[in-house]
């Protein structure tokens, strides 16, 4: 039994690291994301502070009457955006429980190996010499 357990325990630490690598994967995705959502909140405030500070002739939407289309593509691309977090948050959350999941297959493989190592022990100890 103690080489099935050796292999077991070696399996469960490859899905775990695989389990880790692909949270990994999905939290880079997700920072992206945020990144992407926050430039351009940065975008539509520097514009709109620019309009406040009344230098509407540097606002190239201003300027060529794209104003409106401008705002109505601001607000798909940043609705777009807003639901690409939610969608990659939840990957995310699904992955973080596939990952704990893992994690704790492989740890009760490793507790188990142990417990039959130290009664190994014990009983060698036992033994009469």
């Amino acid at each position: 039994m103690r080489k099935d357990l050796q292999n077991l325990e070696a399996l469960a630490a490859m899905v775990f690291d695989a389990e880790l690598a692909k949270l990994n994967d999905v939290s880079k995705l997700l920072a992206v994301r945020n990144g992407e959502l926050t430039a351009l909140a940065a975008a539509r405030a520097a514009r709109a502070e620019v309009l406040r500070a009344g230098s509407a002739g540097e606002d190239l939407a201003f300027v060529t009457g794209q104003d409106a289309r401008w705002s109505a593509w601001l607000a798909r691309t940043g609705a777009r955006l807003s639901r690409e977090v939610a969608e990659v948050a939840a990957q995310r959350e699904d992955q973080r429980l596939r990952t704990k999941k893992a994690f704790g297959k492989r740890d009760a493989l490793r507790q188990m190996r142990e417990h039959e190592e130290k009664e190994r022990r014990q009983k060698r100890m036992k033994a009469p010499g």
